[in-house]
């Protein structure tokens, strides 16, 4: 290609820094499954990478050799003034960089004593990065063009979803060390009850997530007059879809494998609901599907075109009872639990600075 010309040092380069976030973030997510007992498991998660490492290679190798491809591409970005193209491009580039340390961070947590504290940093970055986009998405919603929301929403739904995972999946804590942030620092204190270890606290945090990214689906929906009341549902249905594992347990001993397979057997029960309601001409049928936020979609879809919007919202409105679910259930199973590990945690401390008060005084 460089002997017979034609080369474009643009597309090159711009391929090659795509190739480069690209792997950093599916490299940063085999790290962090790996961290995961399950062979099985591991084995499973890493193949299913493959989904997103053969887009990557298909449009890294169409935008180094397709030279038309390459064109249109950056003949669309250089129409747009010149602080949308920076806004873009910054914006892809740290939504990277931040997908790729949740799942590091992820991985580190699971990988680390449970005698210590790794949840609590994690959760206060998960909250900042998701309040900054929600505002972000307020403002270019509001202010700017409110079809350019979509690039703070779908990104920001789906960070949040694998924010979900890692908060929602996390070993109950068993030891005081834990909560010493909250004993040490009173200003956190307040804040115990989401910012603590432990999958119970981690719904509760992950709820406070997807309320804020959702609030940009209502800024969207302020500025329609007309109905859209299929959009909203849809981005409520993947936002409670994550919390589903919650409430049904197929495998008590791993939160985190048992996450995985809850979804992987409602997706397969849905795509079985459609094919039957194919088969047998009963698109009707397609309504069993809405009790459940995961299988909503193909129950919505098998259904008649136009009893797609009704089945969507009374979804999305079952999908938030399915919230409210997982909340209750975690707050009345372990919020003894936390109570118990405070007060360890604060009797530690005090016996900790009873012991150091004689060398204090001695030195």
């Amino acid at each position: 290609r460089y002997h017979f010309g034609g080369v474009e040092i643009l597309s090159e380069a711009i391929a090659l820094i795509c190739l480069i976030l690209g792997s950093s973030l599916l490299t940063a997510a085999v790290v962090a499954f790996s961290s995961q007992r399950s062979i099985v498991l591991r084995i499973f998660l890493g193949l299913s990478l493959l989904f997103g490492a053969f887009p990557l290679g298909f449009f890294v190798v169409a935008l180094a050799v397709e030279k038309n491809f390459g064109d249109s591409m950056f003949r669309e970005l250089f129409l747009l003034p010149g602080w949308q193209e920076t806004a873009i491009i910054m914006g892809i580039v740290v939504l990277v960089i931040y997908g790729t340390w949740l799942f590091l961070a992820l991985g580190s947590s699971r990988i680390a004593p449970p005698s210590e504290n790794h949840s609590t940093r994690k959760r206060l970055i998960y909250l900042a990065f998701t309040v900054i986009n929600a505002a972000i998405g307020w403002f270019i919603c509001l202010a700017v063009d409110k079809d350019a929301v979509f690039w703070c929403l779908v990104p920001g739904t789906i960070l949040t979803i694998f924010a979900g995972i890692d908060l929602m999946t996390e070993e109950m804590p068993h030891f005081p060390t834990v909560m010493m942030p909250f004993v040490e620092k009173r200003s956190l204190r307040a804040f115990a009850s989401l910012l603590s270890p432990g999958w119970a606290s981690g719904v509760l945090c992950y709820s406070l997530l997807a309320v804020i990214t959702w609030s940009m689906a209502i800024a969207y929906a302020t500025q329609y007059t007309s109905s859209i009341e299929e959009g909203l549902s849809i981005f409520s249905l993947f936002l409670t879809a994550a919390v589903v594992p919650v409430c049904i347990r197929i495998n008590k001993t791993n939160p985190f494998a048992n996450w995985w397979a809850v979804q992987w057997a409602l997706i397969a029960a849905g795509i079985l609901l459609s094919i039957f309601t194919s088969v047998m001409r009963a698109s009707g049928l397609g309504v069993i599907g809405i009790f459940i936020p995961t299988t909503a979609f193909f129950g919505a879809m098998s259904s008649h075109y136009s009893s797609h919007d009704e089945m969507f919202v009374a979804a999305a409105i079952i999908g938030f009872f399915w919230l409210l679910a997982a909340c209750v259930y975690a707050v009345s199973t372990h919020s003894d639990t936390y109570r118990q590990l405070l007060a360890e945690a604060t009797l530690l401390h005090q016996t900790e600075k009873h012991a150091q008060q004689p060398l204090n005084t001695e030195h």
